[in-house]
């Protein structure tokens, strides 16, 4: 068994598959980006007004000035002002040659003569200077940036219209258990549904992983070995659900040691979530998951969407933590594992621990904004103690 902070390094070490292709702009949300992004022009490419106002001369202000003209965005005038004159100007437009600030139109007043009279005190300069944000040639997105709509913005305007970016990892899902039936089924005695799979499939999806659902495998040591051998080398990586732990009818452990599997971790030291496998066999990264939702949400949180995004490039990979005050006392009898505890942020900004009965819990999720974080060792938070929160 290892921590967690192990796992993170194992996962670290892990190289892309670096398979790359070029997309369309608008498809590449959610994608990791394979190239360094170089500035092509100037942000901003000339002077820009960051007001509505007055372009003039600072040495002018204290004198009327006629407005000679109107600049706005998208005029450029190419006259430089001349003492006591200046011109109206709107945010986003050029600056006019010889104007060494924008004055805000709150600031002044037009006389009987139609003369502008500045009323303050003082002024900022109000101007966006070329290349402040950046120069042609500087970095403005870093290879390994999974793409946002903010970077999208960026892409478009450096004219990066055709980005190079990771390939998908492509995923094999199999659930194994003799218990379960597809959701469209009713179940009877003791069978239950299938559920792990669409929270998995949910999961994979939104980090841009290519999953392939294969269906359901019973507990048989023939048939699950037969899944596994089957798809090895048609997929970059193999999730199996239930049968990773050691009881009587877990084979998902004797499966790969009987088909020589490299295993790197046979189980975290988190809780829920314990059971957790990850192998290779040549080429192809084996999973096992737990069975019960809770604990395959969590350990896919933690394990799986770290590993598939570095697989596919990505250099930010790991899940987002924050800290949070605590909204009421927290407590366990023994502290031997990391706890994460299903909550929510209230509406004062506190992370409140939510009904949790155990990790085949299904419904505690639905509200939950991520988890509450109790580290091995500590068995009691106060109220308002600031907690480590894993967002979802």
């Amino acid at each position: 068994m290892i921590n967690l902070e192990e796992s993170n390094l194992l996962i670290a070490q892990l190289p892309s598959l670096s398979k790359t292709e070029k997309l369309p702009l608008n498809d590449c949300l959610g994608r990791v980006l394979a190239q360094d992004v170089l500035a092509d022009i100037h942000q901003p490419s000339f002077d820009k007004s960051a007001m509505d106002g007055y372009a003039c001369r600072r040495e002018d202000l204290n004198m009327p000035l006629q407005v000679i003209g109107v600049i706005a965005a998208g005029t450029l005038v190419e006259d430089a002002i001349k003492q006591g004159e200046c011109y109206r100007i709107f945010t986003g437009a050029p600056v006019p040659p010889g104007a060494n600030c924008v004055v805000m139109q709150e600031d002044t007043e037009l006389d009987s003569d139609g003369l502008m009279i500045f009323k303050a005190q003082k002024t900022n300069d109000n101007i966006c200077k070329l290349g402040e944000d950046c120069k042609i040639g500087e970095k403005v997105l870093e290879m390994g940036t999974i793409i946002g709509p903010q970077h999208l913005a960026t892409l478009a305007g450096y004219g990066l219209v055709m980005p190079e970016v990771f390939c998908k990892v492509s995923v094999a899902l199999f659930c194994s258990g003799s218990e379960l039936i597809e959701p469209l089924y009713q179940p009877s005695g003791a069978m239950i549904r299938n559920s792990n799979a669409s929270q998995l499939m949910g999961q994979m999806f939104a980090i841009g992983a290519s999953p392939d659902y294969k269906g359901i495998v019973p507990d048989d040591f023939e048939q699950i070995s037969h899944a596994l051998k089957s798809n090895l080398g048609k997929y970059d990586v193999i999730i199996i659900t239930g049968g990773a732990s050691v009881g009587d009818f877990d084979f998902i452990p004797t499966v790969l040691k009987t088909l020589g599997a490299e295993v790197m971790i046979s189980s975290l030291n988190i809780q829920p979530g314990k059971p957790v496998l990850l192998a290779k066999i040549d080429q192809t990264y084996i999973v096992g998951l737990s069975g019960n939702p809770v604990s395959s949400f969590l350990q896919t949180k933690l394990l799986v969407e770290p590993m598939l995004l570095k697989l596919m490039g990505a250099n930010c990979y790991l899940p987002k933590m924050i800290k949070i005050p605590l909204f009421e006392d927290v407590s366990r009898k023994k502290g031997n594992r990391k706890l994460f505890l299903p909550a929510k942020i209230n509406e004062m900004g506190e992370g409140q621990t939510l009904s949790f009965n155990g990790s085949a819990h299904l419904l505690s999720l639905n509200s939950a904004d991520g988890f509450i974080v109790l580290d091995s060792g500590i068995t009691m938070l106060k109220k308002l103690d600031l907690v480590p929160m894993l967002l979802i």
